[in-house]
């Protein structure tokens, strides 16, 4: 989507093992202090930390926190939102627009 906002450029994905282990011998991604939950669910790489950081602010980590889990790639004013798990079904797509939808909305991007 395109967004009214100014986003910094960032890259966010569930956190796996292998990204476990990289923390561990010094490849590091963003971690966002008081939000351990947040930052134990997604991997957040971006070139610019302290922007993405103040993006981030309470009610957008709690969307992305309580929900299930998303890629996201954004900056300037775009915002791209999407799920690896293949072809969205048709008879899914209602409750899946749905599900972006309520994200979207909590992360009040317009």
């Amino acid at each position: 989507m395109k967004t009214a906002a100014s986003i910094p450029d960032f890259y966010l994905r569930p956190e796996n093992f292998l990204d476990k282990i990289g923390e561990f011998i010094g490849f590091d991604d963003i971690d966002i202090q008081g939000h351990p939950g947040f930052s134990s669910k997604y991997h957040l790489k971006s070139s610019f930390p302290e922007a993405v950081v103040s993006f981030f602010n309470n009610e957008r980590i709690v969307a992305m926190e309580n929900g299930p889990a998303w890629n996201v790639y954004a900056g300037g004013p775009y915002f791209v939102l999407f799920k690896k798990r293949g072809i969205v079904p048709v008879a899914a797509y209602p409750n899946y627009i749905e599900e972006v939808k309520t994200l979207l909305n909590f992360l009040n991007l317009e």
